[in-house]
């Protein structure tokens, strides 16, 4: 992506608190530029975080889940 005017990478993260595992992702291009609009209007999570840690906690339960098998 693009930000102001430079070649950019959204290297984004969260804590999964339940597991303590710090889980890493990046974004692409639309969605990376649509949270940095949001955020200049205030430090908030949006829906889209919301959206993307819930799939992403999905994700790793399932692969912990998996090890067991």
């Amino acid at each position: 992506m693009t930000y102001e005017g430079k070649k950019t990478l959204s290297i984004n993260g969260f804590m999964y608190r339940a597991r303590g595992v710090l889980i890493g992702y990046l974004l692409c291009g639309p969605c990376a530029t649509s949270i940095m609009v949001l955020a200049k209007l205030g430090p908030k999570t949006t829906k889209k975080h919301q959206a993307i840690e819930a799939t992403l906690i999905d994700a790793y339960e399932k692969y912990i889940n998996s090890l067991d098998a």
